[in-house]
């Protein structure tokens, strides 16, 4: 990297500029609202945040701004563990899919992941297992499924050196197996952000509580909004409909 070039990356990690970090190590746009999002993930220790509830149409791309936010995340930190965690094992891998896609397209962290370079084949069958480590940084990535009762995650937590734990369809998730989920933060509220991620048309279930509590930064994308970023269209929500 050239001296100018390290010069204004890091300006743009002083100034939280998500747009130009996304461009720069994963080659990602970013729309305005996208922005936000992910700045609240990539900074949410700087910002004092600690739960968050992200309620979006399927199309606006929620789980592509959590992958972003989180990859930014593991650049800049280190000894953080990340568990993805869906009501299935196939839902969860959704979100694995979108790290993987970060991983192979990242120099920094292609670099810094327990891979052996031995062609894009071999990378992509690497980085595409249930848990990714990044060795010199202590970083983690690691994909669980909630079914039943999730019995699988016992023992398992993020660890004293905090993390993300983000859940997918989060509402098809119940209360034994969320109960579980929260013991895996510690007992600490700070330290360990949780993110809970869900479609703004399922009312019924404790996650959509969270939208009116004070202790859970909430952020919601209607279908106008949608529209208005470029990520779907009036025809796509009326045929919907």
């Amino acid at each position: 990297m050239e001296k100018n070039e390290q010069y204004y990356i890091d300006l743009a990690w002083k100034n939280q500029d998500v747009k130009i970090l996304s461009q720069y190590y994963f080659r990602k746009s970013l729309t305005p609202r996208q922005e936000i999002l992910v700045r609240k993930i990539t900074f949410h220790e700087e910002k004092n945040i600690w739960r968050m509830a992200v309620s979006a149409m399927t199309r606006w791309g929620k789980s592509y701004c959590v992958t972003i936010g989180i990859g930014l995340y593991l650049i800049k930190s280190t000894n953080k563990s990340i568990p993805f965690i869906g009501p299935t094992g196939d839902q969860a891998m959704i979100l694995r899919d979108y790290m993987t896609e970060l991983v192979i397209n990242c120099d920094f962290l292609l670099r810094h992941s327990d891979i052996e370079l031995k062609g894009i084949e071999r990378i992509k069958k690497e980085a595409s297992k249930k848990r990714m480590t990044f060795t010199s940084m202590n970083n983690e990535y690691r994909v669980f499924s909630a079914e039943g009762d999730a019995e699988r995650l016992m023992g398992h937590g993020v660890g004293s050196g905090g993390g993300i734990i983000v859940k997918d369809e989060a509402v098809l998730i119940n209360d034994v197996a969320n109960a579980k989920i929260g013991r895996m933060a510690g007992d600490k509220p700070k330290g360990v952000l949780i993110i809970e991620l869900f479609n703004p048309w399922n009312r019924d279930n404790k996650v959509h509580e969270h939208i009116s509590d004070p202790n859970w930064d909430y952020t919601h994308v209607g279908w106008k909004d949608a529209i208005e970023d470029g990520r779907t269209t009036k025809e796509f929500v009326d045929e919907q409909r």
